[in-house]
Formats: structure tokens, sequence, C-alpha cells
């Protein structure tokens, strides 16, 4: 996992693709977003984009959404989507 404090987004490799993790202060809201991006596709993937109304259920709206992605994952494995989050 790495963290480009440049540009304020968390980015999770996974197999072949690597997932790139925001949660950002837009508006008055919180917006979460996964996109994922794969080598053998020309276009990256998005996988949510939502607005939430405070950053605890932006970074949980994010938490639900990855369990979906990767029903699988055992928890101590998930990351720690609370370095994705940006004011």
């Amino acid at each position: 996992m790495r963290v480009n404090f440049g540009e304020l987004r968390m980015f999770i490799p996974k197999g072949e693709s690597e997932f790139e993790v925001c949660i950002r202060a837009t508006e008055g809201e919180w917006e979460g977003r996964i996109v994922e991006h794969n080598l053998s596709r020309v276009v990256p993937t998005l996988h949510l984009l939502h607005s939430w109304p405070s950053p605890e259920a932006a970074l949980a709206g994010v938490q639900r959404r990855w369990r979906r992605l990767f029903p699988d994952e055992p928890e101590e494995e998930m990351p720690d989507f609370y370095e994705a989050l940006v004011e």
C-alpha cells in the first residue's frame, strides 16, 4: 500500500489491479471514491463515487463497498481507510 500525499490518495495493490481510494471534503459534503486501475483495461473502473454528510459516514461507506468488492478478505487484512481521509 502506498499513500500519495501530493494528490492525497491511497493506492492499494490487489492482484493485477491497483485501487485508488480517496475520501475528501467537497462543498460541505464528503465524497468517497474507489477506482480500479488495471493495465489490461484502457479505462479505469469506477467502483464507488458517492457523497455523505460527514467524514465518518464517508469512511463507513467506503468500507462497506470494499467489503462487497472483497467479501473473502479477512478483517485483519482490510486496509485502514482513515489514511485516505483528506480535509
